[in-house]
């Protein structure tokens, strides 16, 4: 009985140590061995060799714990937009469009949508959890389904997640917003456009999404070479690869769901989006209606030939 109390005394004690040392990092776990040492180790002149051997197994047992949880400083990843909250704030700045009937009332608030994000990134069990009136609750649900999701991942296998996200409608934040972007309503360059949200590959459209130059002549070669700016911190590096990046030309030629593929460091993927994202495009047709389209570019940075920087892509873009 003696035996079994001390157990349940000790284990207790490691128990407790563990559920702290689950979340922590490398430096605090080292923390957690001098802890642990010393907490096991008191007195070990005057204890009983079964004592001893006790302590020694419980202690060997937190250590092999914590050895192999050190190697996850971050265990779970929560499920996130393409591109994470930046761009999805970005996004949000370009995309909303206040109602009509929510203006002339003046009609403000926040839209809270809840759901779940699939292991495979769709999305299940979409609903207004707090509502504003019909029309807002409508704008947030308009946005939200033109996003695109990579799942939460625990130790590399992704799961499913509950989330929820908020879409606040400020009406002079909105109006200062406008006035910023220049336009008050989405125009589209087609009078048609699917409302399906279907994200459509290159191949299964009748017109291929085309990017938009405002130079006469210009072409992926010289957009990239007049514009791109090499990063002063893969300069001094000496830093070079290939970006590849994945994107979205949505029916009204705007870019959406950005994100890098292949990353290159020292904010060469970072200069890979912005210039992206500087581009417009005549959207994808299929069926007479612009559509969704998906695509991949890849952007090379090269030291030795910085002054001709290229688009890399045998078809100028890969449209998957």
């Amino acid at each position: 009985m003696h035996m079994f109390l001390m157990t349940f005394f000790y284990s207790q004690h490691i128990r407790i140590i563990f559920s702290q040392c689950v979340t922590i990092h490398q430096g605090g776990i080292k923390i957690f061995f001098i802890f642990t040492g010393l907490f096991l180790c008191q007195n070990s002149k005057h204890q009983k060799p079964t004592t001893m051997l006790l302590k020694t197994t419980l202690f060997n047992i937190a250590l092999l714990f914590c050895l192999t949880n050190s190697t996850y400083p971050q265990e779970y990843v929560h499920a996130e937009v393409y591109g994470g909250k930046q761009q999805l704030r970005e996004f949000i700045k370009e995309e909303l469009v206040y109602p009509e009937k929510a203006l002339n009332e003046n009609t403000e608030g926040t839209v809270i949508l809840s759901f779940i994000v699939k292991s495979d990134g769709a999305i299940e069990n979409l609903k207004v959890s707090q509502s504003v009136s019909p029309e807002l609750d409508n704008e947030a649900m308009r946005i939200f389904n033109q996003l695109l999701w990579d799942p939460a991942n625990y130790r590399g296998m992704q799961l499913d997640e509950e989330q929820s996200m908020e879409f606040p409608f400020k009406l002079k934040k909105y109006k200062r917003c406008a006035k910023h972007r220049g336009y008050s309503e989405i125009n589209y360059p087609y009078t048609l456009v699917d409302q399906s949200l279907t994200i459509y590959k290159g191949h299964q459209l009748d017109e291929r999404a085309k990017p938009i130059f405002k130079e006469k002549g210009m072409g992926f070669n010289q957009f990239i070479a007049k514009n791109l700016v090499y990063p002063e911190a893969a300069m001094k590096q000496n830093i070079r690869g290939t970006v590849e990046v994945f994107f979205v030309v949505e029916p009204s030629g705007r870019v959406s769901n950005v994100k890098v593929l292949k990353p290159v460091g020292a904010g060469c993927s970072q200069e890979a989006i912005r210039l992206i994202k500087m581009l417009k495009w005549m959207p994808g047709i299929k069926d007479g209606k612009a559509v969704r389209t998906k695509l991949i570019l890849k952007i090379s940075f090269n030291l030795a030939d910085f002054e001709q920087h290229r688009y890399i892509s045998p078809n100028n873009a890969n449209q998957m």
